[in-house]
Formats: structure tokens, sequence, C-alpha cells
């Protein structure tokens, strides 16, 4: 495993309990297990365990309730779920049709400085544009609003001990 040694982008095993939402002792027992593919390298106190940020990747997909959101997303009731679902889904679809389109129009600029009228035009369309990304921003801050609150309510729920969690209570 020479050539991971170089690497830059290895994480360590807190980074990677951190990012599954465990303990690092669970990302141990992960590694020794097999499920989870780690190289040892020289670190500053030693040999550490360091993992891909592909290993990390092909380990979710392994098991699609190891995905941190999997956790926050079972506490939802399903009806916000798909609201919240939606609500992402076009967020990011509406982004990226703005990237798009500004980009379009820098180029169109860019090629029509001559032109008055379609420099005109293009200003109005950009305008259009930057209130739509306004709109569009004023959408994601209520959905990161919401994921603090769900974020809240998980932490109230991991504070509640473990058997009234189980019984619901």
């Amino acid at each position: 495993m020479a050539a991971d040694e170089t690497r830059t982008d290895l994480l360590t095993i807190p980074q990677v309990a951190d990012e599954l939402g465990c303990h690092p002792a669970t990302v141990r027992r992960a590694i020794h297990a097999g499920r989870l593919a780690a190289a040892k390298v020289q670190g500053e106190h030693g040999l550490t365990w360091r993992v891909s940020p592909e290993a990390l990747a092909d380990y979710l997909r392994s098991d699609p309730t190891l995905n941190p959101m999997h956790k926050v997303m079972s506490l939802v009731p399903s009806s916000q779920v798909d609201d919240l679902a939606h609500l992402v889904r076009s967020l990011v679809e509406g982004m990226q049709g703005l990237y798009k389109v500004n980009e379009r129009q820098g180029q169109e600029v860019a090629r029509l400085a001559d032109s008055a009228p379609q420099v005109h035009k293009l200003v109005l369309e950009l305008a259009r544009a930057q209130a739509e990304l306004r709109d569009r921003d004023r959408d994601l801050t209520a959905a990161r609003a919401l994921i603090r609150s769900l974020e809240a309510n998980l932490a109230a729920e991991r504070a509640r001990p473990w058997w009234r969690r189980l019984c619901r209570r």
C-alpha cells in the first residue's frame, strides 16, 4: 500500500466515525472484520489506519442503513420525508438549471456585446434568473432550517434512555 501512503485525502478513523455518525470503535470493528477497506500508514505516532473516500463510499453502498441520513430520516414522519425530498430535488434541479442559464447568458453577452438591444434582453433575462436564484436561496434556507429542526429532534431522541426509545414512550 505504498501508493496510499502518499495520498493526502485518506481519512482517519475518527473522521470516518464522524461521517458515519458512530463511535470510532465501530469503525475499527468494521475494518478488522473486512467490511471496510483500510490501509495502515505511517503516522505521526506510528502506524495508523486510514480509509480512502472511495472505500467509505463502497462501504456505505454495501448497506444503505449505514448512511447517516438514513438514521435522521428514520425519525421523520413519512409525509415530511416525501415533502423534504421533493423540496431538495427541486432545489438541486433549479440551482443546476440556473447555473447553466447564467453560464449560457455570460457567453452570449460576450459574443453580442456590439448589439445593444440583444444585450438589453439578456440583462433582463439575467435579472429574472437572479430573482429566481433569490427565491431558490430562500427555499434552501427554509430547507436548512427544517434540517436543523430535524437534527435537534434527533439529538433530543438520542438523549432519551434506550428503553424509552425502544418502547416509543
